[in-house]
């Protein structure tokens, strides 16, 4: 295997996780925000930059995915307590309980 398979092997994986990511969190939520969401239910409480670091994704892209799910009422946000310049990031209470709901299901 080259580094040509490579690259379209890691396309193709790419495509299949980005297939369930949508089937997972619903079709209208992207990739960008998929990842954010997903960064931050492993990771309660992370500021913007955190989730720019372990999702790769640029800050301006996390803060962005922030705002639409924040709107959504997935994700809620509050002032770091230790620095009032930075926001920490956390799965909703609402959208906790869609996910029990669902899980019963």
């Amino acid at each position: 295997m080259d580094a040509l398979d490579l690259i379209v092997l890691g396309r193709r994986l790419t495509r299949i996780g980005e297939q369930v990511l949508r089937r997972s969190v619903g079709p209208s939520v992207t990739t960008g925000p998929s990842l954010v969401l997903r960064g931050v239910m492993t990771h309660p409480d992370a500021s913007i930059n955190d989730i720019a670091e372990r999702t790769s994704l640029p800050q301006s892209h996390v803060s962005e995915s922030v705002a639409k799910l924040v709107d959504r009422d997935v994700l809620g946000t509050s002032v770091n307590p230790h620095d009032k310049r930075r926001t920490l990031v956390r799965v909703s209470k609402h959208h906790l309980r869609t996910i029990a709901k669902r899980g019963g299901a």
